[in-house]
């Protein structure tokens, strides 16, 4: 895994989106959260831009449709009166 601050200032010098950016850091072996934070650190994203880019790159969904799966899933186990 190359030192994060060099990758901080290549990745920021290079104009990439938020996605781009996750996309950039997972390749370099990052998990989720630090991915995130390289997220926050090159685009100055808030943590829910940063997660929700994250999750692109990672798992290839975002963040909306990940929870709305989750949600999904928890009320087909929820107890039914």
């Amino acid at each position: 895994m190359p030192e994060p601050y060099a990758l901080v200032a290549r990745l920021r010098d290079q104009g990439l989106t938020p996605v781009e950016v996750a996309r950039a850091g997972h390749a370099e072996g990052f998990d989720l959260l630090q991915v995130m934070g390289l997220v926050r650190a090159v685009c100055g994203a808030s943590i829910v831009e940063a997660k929700d880019a994250a999750m692109q790159a990672v798992y290839g969904q975002t963040l909306d449709e990940y929870q709305e799966e989750l949600a999904a899933w928890m009320m087909a186990d929820a107890p039914h009166d």
